[in-house]
């Protein structure tokens, strides 16, 4: 999932800042101290903020330089030369350590092949950061590397004749995958869905309808703009747009295609009613509450949450008729230990408004990561972070 490119590739794009993009792969030499004083083949790839450079011998390191740390490249007919007093070294993928940060007390230089379209990109990349050191809100320059693909939706491309599109341009989107947002097209035809990722080995993937089991509305980043489509497989599909009357127009068709996959009381008073009666577990029916409650495996920052209703883990049996076995459900989490419903007292007392009892959420993402470390240990790579 989280590969740049197929084959052997060292690169993730869990090495990207959050909210960077992946712009393109390029094939080409480097002259790289850390590598050797001679030009290393390998590939550079270009994201919004940074060059990684990957060298074909295994044995040399992957390194990334972020493009708000260069002075300003030097341009010749061979390529592009720039000047930078630190860089970061990659680790491996099958250990995900913490980066190694590299400075130098003075100026490292590292010269790269490349033609001329790719030495413009770089540079107008290089000019977009050095605006925006104290921050990036939107990564708009991520096109400028893109190949620039017809939105004008090729029935040639439909999965069969008897196809018709629904839409006479794809919707730009993001596919939206634990810590990642990848660009994406999306298509959409009277039998199936058709998205396609936005990266140099992308490929168009869809989803037939009659495969849809269910599909929900969603929000992300505290926007209206998303939405999931759960397959039969129990495969998930989360999308994100850029406004919410584009995403309500896109999931009213869907909807109209498929209309029992869509959200229902009804639906959920029978799921409660199967719960009841034991036909489900009590996992499948809290993680089916999660769901219509809007939350996601696909989004950490919205992960599905369990209630924590013991309160012994002691005992080797549980007396589930005494009162002291669960926890006191009057009270939030926060205020189960005295102390420190104490601490946070005094400090609401000491604030100025706004104020607030509770400053950080039980599910986000940083905590989230911490129990799926071991099902999931790229995700670490994501946090780790550089005091730049």
């Amino acid at each position: 999932m989280f590969a740049v490119r197929k084959g052997q590739s060292r690169v993730s794009l869990l090495f990207l800042e959050e909210g960077e993009s992946y712009v393109k792969l390029v094939e080409t030499g480097v002259e790289h101290k850390a590598w050797a004083p001679t030009v290393v083949k390998g590939h550079v790839h270009v994201n919004s903020r940074s060059l990684i450079l990957e060298p074909k011998a295994r044995e040399k390191a992957v390194v990334k330089y972020c493009l708000r740390d260069f002075d300003f490249p030097e341009i010749s007919d061979s390529g592009l030369t720039f000047q930078t007093q630190k860089y970061i070294l990659l680790p491996s993928l099958h250990n995900p350590r913490p980066y190694q940060l590299v400075a130098s007390a003075l100026p490292m230089t590292v010269s790269i092949a490349l033609n001329p379209l790719d030495r413009k990109l770089v540079l107008e990349l290089f000019l977009a950061n050095s605006r925006h050191r104290a921050g990036f809100d939107v990564d708009k320059v991520t096109v400028l590397g893109k190949e620039q693909r017809s939105l004008r939706f090729l029935v040639s491309r439909l999965w069969s004749p008897l196809e018709k599109p629904l839409v006479s341009a794809a919707l730009r989107a993001r596919r939206v995958v634990p810590l990642l947002a990848l660009d994406c097209l999306l298509y959409l035809s009277t039998e199936r869905l058709y998205y396609e990722t936005q990266t140099p080995f992308s490929t168009l993937k869809s989803v037939p309808f009659t495969h849809i089991s269910h599909i929900f509305l969603r929000r992300y980043r505290l926007k209206n703009v998303a939405f999931e489509v759960v397959l039969q497989s129990s495969k998930r599909l989360f999308f994100s747009l850029d406004s919410e009357p584009c995403r309500d127009d896109l999931y009213n068709q869907i909807s109209l295609a498929v209309p029992q996959a869509t959200a229902s009381e009804a639906y959920l008073d029978r799921v409660t009613s199967d719960w009841v009666n034991r036909t489900i577990s009590n996992y499948e029916y809290l993680m089916m509450v999660n769901e219509y409650g809007g939350r996601s495996v696909c989004d950490l920052a919205q992960y599905p949450v369990f209630p924590w209703v013991l309160a012994d883990y002691m005992s080797e049996e549980l007396d589930l008729q005494a009162q002291e076995t669960f926890r006191d459900l009057s009270k939030p989490l926060g205020a189960l230990n005295p102390t420190r419903l104490e601490a946070f007292k005094r400090r609401y007392a000491d604030m100025s408004d706004p104020k607030f009892l509770y400053g950080s959420h039980y599910s986000n993402s940083g905590y989230v990561i911490g129990y799926l470390l071991r099902k999931h240990p790229l995700y670490a790579l994501s946090l780790h972070v550089l005091d730049m």
